[in-house]
């Protein structure tokens, strides 16, 4: 990226003699977009609704658009994961056909919660003799987590289901599973052919010395964390609509080592081996809610170090515009207080919290204001709960987080994690919002065109 220089392009610049104010802003905001919604490959919610879907998708969206580093880490456990699945599954499948069902695709799709039963029996919640409109029996969808199907496959289960013909080659069978997701080719070869462009066209400018834009840049980094996650979800399914039901008889005696989270259980739980939902029309909350729950379910220190670094590349990356052109020094100063917290606030925040457990209270805080069960302030109210648990004056607890602190460290620390999270997200925003309004002034020879990457095919 070039140095700063007194000389700048005009706020606005027409076509076609040069590639124009709307020439650069398209082409950035379509292969940002197309990127993005192609590479994005969100998991299976049990709401069969399209509203709800797409909802849900636009929590992954904004959450690969905040915060990429994220994104990549979620992709590359969710493909350990999908291969652990595999590797039991043939392990504990003693017919020879059924061990070649499953497949990497089908492996993601139960990974992805893309397997449900019938509910469990839950622990009544009312013991009279009316019920008021909110007690009223509920329609419930049991979703197996990549917890919980790892264990049915442990316990032999799945194995005893396909012996006695239950479950058939139709449910697991990779060619079906694929056949469910929505990949298409040709937005996937469009994608390609607008990536590789806009390279060659950044290296055709930095190679010929005329300056590539702070949006180009932007766009080029956002580029690769998204190229890194889609190799990690290769072979799973895109945006799959319904789950596939299985027909499994589960004895009490098994169920009660399953961990379930639900309506009636435990409120919330990192290692949910089975988890329940109403079936009920979604709102954003409820569909934002559920995709940061189901990225936060990898909770562990090496998902936390695998973002925190993968967080100073994207930091790093930014940084290489320290002395670009903009519009103000003020702008500048926020790009650079930005970079340096994305590249260093957003680790200590993740290495700061890869030291708790599945069990710890701090985590079950988060999972609590994340895991709606469709009236999202009873979410707030139980992670204010749980907040003032941690902000408490009780420091001998077992239970407590960090109880062996002080209770002003503690509270500094839970505070610190807040805070940091708070100041990434908006460093980010800025990072993003910026980099289009940067825009408006230039430096000169931006507009220059390099002629022979213009021979290229894009949109």
């Amino acid at each position: 990226m070039p140095s700063p220089s007194a000389e700048s392009e005009p706020s606005y610049v027409s076509g076609p003699n040069s590639r124009g104010t709307v020439d650069l802003l398209w082409n950035c905001f379509i292969t940002f977009g197309l990127c993005i919604w192609t590479v994005v490959h969100p998991s299976i919610i049990p709401w069969p609704r399209f509203r709800d879907q797409m909802l849900y998708k636009l929590g992954w969206l904004i959450g690969a658009i905040l915060s990429p580093e994220l994104l990549v880490a979620v992709a590359f456990w969710q493909m350990v994961e999908a291969r652990e699945i595999l590797k039991l599954w043939k392990e504990n499948i003693e017919d020879s056909e059924a061990k070649t069902w499953l497949g990497m695709p089908g492996a993601f799709f139960a990974a992805m919660g893309g397997y449900t039963v019938v509910p469990p029996p839950a622990p009544p919640l009312h013991t009279g003799s009316e019920l008021n409109a909110d007690d009223r029996p509920k329609t419930l969808v049991t979703t197996i987590r990549p917890r919980g199907f790892r264990k049915l496959l442990e316990m032999k289960i799945i194995n005893t289901h396909i012996k006695d013909g239950t479950l058939t080659k139709a449910v697991f069978s990779r060619r079906n599973i694929s056949d469910k997701g929505k990949a298409d080719s040709v937005a996937k070869a469009l994608l390609c052919v607008q990536i590789a462009w806009m390279c060659i066209q950044c290296l055709g400018r930095t190679l010929e010395g005329l300056p590539v834009t702070l949006l180009e840049g932007h766009v080029l980094i956002q580029i690769l964390f998204a190229i890194i996650a889609h190799v990690c979800w290769w072979h799973k399914p895109l945006d799959v609509s319904e789950p596939i039901q299985l027909a499994l008889t589960v004895d009490p005696e098994v169920l009660s080592r399953l961990v379930c989270v639900g309506p009636g259980r435990e409120e919330v739980d990192a290692r949910a081996d089975l988890l329940t939902d109403e079936v009920s029309t979604g709102g954003f909350f409820r569909m934002f809610f559920r995709a940061a729950y189901d990225a936060l379910s990898y909770h562990s220190p090496q998902f936390e170090a695998m973002a925190a670094l993968f967080g100073v590349v994207n930091g790093g990356l930014h940084l290489i515009a320290w002395n670009s052109h903009f519009p103000t020094p003020a702008e500048q100063l926020l790009w650079r207080i930005s970079a340096l917290s994305a590249g260093g606030l957003f680790p200590i925040f993740m290495l700061t919290v890869s030291g708790l457990s599945a069990e710890d209270p701090v985590v079950r805080m988060c999972l609590n204001m994340f895991l709606s069960r469709g009236d999202h302030r009873s979410n707030w109210s139980l992670f204010a709960g749980d907040f003032s648990a941690l902000m408490g004056d009780v420091v001998d607890a077992d239970d407590l987080w960090a109880w062996w602190l002080p209770r002003r460290v503690r509270r500094m620390l839970v505070i610190f994690i807040w805070v940091a999270l708070t100041w990434y997200i908006v460093c980010m925003l800025y990072l993003t919002i910026g980099a289009f309004l940067c825009v408006r002034n230039l430096p000169k020879g931006s507009y220059a065109i390099v002629g022979w990457t213009d021979l290229l095919p894009h949109f």
